[in-house]
């Protein structure tokens, strides 16, 4: 895949990632996890019509969060590197162990 095919599919996942009713906006926490995720690239290898199923799952892993990074996103407070790298290791790449039928095949 080119360059330019690969940054249209990364922005495909984004737009399908940051979807939310209007009615039902995402928690902060959920978002600010979501958008790790897609910075990571974590979702690149979930096929496109499979990406509202692995978002809904990292929205979940939200949940586990340790309450003082969660804090942080609901406040002027930066987040540093290591509640990055706590929220992408520990919490949104749990997504891929609870749903490997949403990681293709590697064959």
């Amino acid at each position: 895949m080119t360059t330019r095919a690969k940054i249209i599919e990364h922005g495909r996942r984004i737009r399908a990632c940051l979807k939310q009713p209007e009615s039902a906006p995402l928690a902060v926490p959920a978002q600010i996890t979501v958008l790790l995720a897609l910075t990571a690239n974590l979702f690149d290898p979930v096929p496109l019509d499979r990406m509202t199923e692995a978002g809904s799952a990292v929205r979940e892993a939200t949940a586990s969060i340790p309450a003082e990074v969660c804090a942080r996103f609901e406040t002027a407070t930066k987040l540093n590197d290591e509640d990055k790298k706590a929220i992408i290791e520990s919490r949104v790449k749990h997504w891929r162990l609870s749903n490997p039928s949403l990681t293709p095949s590697r064959s």
